[in-house]
């Protein structure tokens, strides 16, 4: 049984936060989060703000998006697949773009290895309409599960690769610390969040340092966006935080060159994960059996 009540004013509080923080949202939608479309633009519309942007972790499930009128109706305009791209799933990705694109909507994939720029290229070569793929950076925080490690000299060159793509447009950073799961305080979830943005930042800087020297420099006219956020850091996501984040930030980077995107997972049922970590108390559980 789903508190719809409950639900509707986690979504509601989410889009204040973020607003607060001047930042957008990304919002999850997933199994774990229920597949209703009512559920779906809860999170997206509030009497606050609204946003058409989401992120999806299984290819099904962006085709329920897609084939349930989300995007036709402009619900929904900008979708990120959430894994690393295998070369098994282009063609599916490659059919969902020209779908999105008949609604002015557009989908985004995620990238971490040489390899999958190197698979593009060869991909869209022999594709009869040439096409860029939108992409994120997807980020190391710590796990070394996925994503590419911040290393100044690896990176820089990484980027130099990326950034000469003829089948790639870098939309953005992105990162998710697996292990603020672990936290188990508020004051904890918020050092992983200011963790998050922080390895953003210093990724974007020194993206930046490669787009000053490149030839290239005119492929990204666009401020970068920086997408971070997790369950637990989501939470966390307070006009405190962001005090502390602006203070140790100490102004690295113009503003004109950012765009903060918070990935807000599964903040509108919480769970009992949640409540043994102490972030929540017991009432903000959306859903019971």
């Amino acid at each position: 049984i789903m508190d719809r009540t409950e639900f509707a004013e986690k979504c509601r509080k989410m889009h204040a936060n973020a607003r607060d923080w001047r930042a957008t949202s990304r919002y999850e939608r997933s199994s774990t989060n229920g597949i209703h479309f009512e559920r779906t633009r809860l999170q997206l519309v509030s009497d606050i703000s609204r946003t058409s942007v989401v992120i999806v972790l299984t290819l099904m499930e962006v085709w329920v998006v897609v084939q349930g009128g989300l995007v036709a109706d402009g619900t929904v305009k900008d979708i990120l697949y959430g894994f690393p791209v295998g070369l098994n799933k282009l063609d599916d990705l490659s059919a969902l773009h020209a779908e999105m694109a008949r609604y002015g909507g557009t989908i985004r994939i995620l990238l971490d290895h040489l390899d999958l720029e190197k698979f593009l290229e060869e991909y869209e070569r022999a594709q009869e309409l040439l096409k860029k793929w939108s992409v994120f950076i997807k980020m190391n925080g710590g796990l070394k599960r996925a994503g590419i490690i911040p290393e100044p000299v690896s990176f820089k060159a990484f980027m130099r690769r990326v950034f000469a793509s003829s089948a790639i447009s870098v939309f953005g950073f992105y990162t998710h610390t697996g292990y603020s799961y672990g936290s188990t305080s508020l004051e904890e979830a918020t050092s992983q969040l200011i963790g998050e943005v922080h390895l953003a930042h210093d990724a974007v800087a020194m993206a930046i340092e490669v787009l000053a020297e490149s030839d290239n420099r005119e492929v990204s006219n666009q401020p970068f966006v920086l997408s971070v956020g997790s369950t637990p850091t989501a939470l966390s996501v307070t006009a405190e935080a962001k005090l502390k984040m602006t203070s140790t930030l100490n102004g690295t980077l113009e503003v004109s060159k950012l765009h903060r995107e918070g990935i807000w997972r599964n903040y509108t049922m919480l769970d009992l994960q949640q409540l043994h970590i102490i972030l929540i108390s017991r009432p903000q559980i959306s859903l019971k059996l």
